[in-house]
């Protein structure tokens, strides 16, 4: 059994997460703390792409305003047209 944390966009690392090695099975989280930024592991179902997550992650962390749009099929769209290059 994983264990489940929710972390404030806000204390996310600006620019993170950077993208991950092609056959990693998960991403990192640097999170603000009281002196220093801790690091987090996720780690990924074979649903999730690591490097298109990441970006998504990076995108509203350095775009506050586009989370309004988060789960929207459009704002999915988007973000794999963004992503894809």
């Amino acid at each position: 059994m994983r264990s489940q944390s929710t972390i404030p966009w806000t204390l996310l690392a600006p620019g993170g997460p950077l993208p991950p090695a092609k056959r990693a099975r998960q991403i990192w989280l640097y999170v603000a703390g009281p002196v220093r930024y801790t690091r987090y592991q996720v780690p990924l179902s074979v649903d999730v792409e690591p490097a298109f997550l990441a970006y998504a992650i990076r995108h509203y962390v350095d775009h506050p305003a586009a989370r309004a749009a988060i789960g929207t099929d459009a704002e999915l769209e988007r973000l794999r047209t963004v992503a894809a290059g």
